[in-house]
């Protein structure tokens, strides 16, 4: 599974790629919206910062469903209550509350992927884990 992070604050997206990489991940980090949006469609999954300068994850999201791009996203939030707007969006899978644990995105990923797969078995929430709250809730 490639994954491209994007987030503007480098170092969190640094550590992000680097503990995906840990888990077997291919893993890139971005900070800036056009760049990544230059190469989404060689990367399976867009975990992206909701709050950005340039655009909100989300905007990029629906920037590069236009282009095409037929990935899974989960976005995350260190503010979710700032979030003023219905979070919708046909890939989205998640949205993860900062801060989370390693072992949380990694287990989102693999629920992510089995969603992707069409798996019905595969929850794209789980109530027992409280940084995960339910996409359009």
């Amino acid at each position: 599974m490639r994954i491209l992070i994007l987030d503007d604050q480098p170092s969190l997206a640094e550590i992000l790629s680097v503990n995906l990489r840990l888990h077997g991940h291919s893993a890139t980090s971005f900070t800036r919206p056009g760049e990544a949006l230059k190469v989404i469609h060689t990367y399976d999954v867009l975990i992206t910062d909701y709050h950005m300068p340039e655009m909100t994850g989300l905007e990029v999201a629906r920037q590069a469903y236009s282009q095409g791009w037929r990935g899974s996203l989960l976005l995350m939030s260190g503010h979710p209550a700032a979030i003023k707007e219905v979070v919708e969006h046909p890939l989205l899978r998640i949205i993860l509350h900062k801060p989370f644990s390693s072992q949380t995105l990694v287990e989102a990923l693999v629920d992510s992927e089995a969603a992707q797969k069409g798996n019905a078995n595969a929850s794209t929430t789980k109530n027992d884990r409280s940084s995960l709250i339910n996409p359009g809730s």
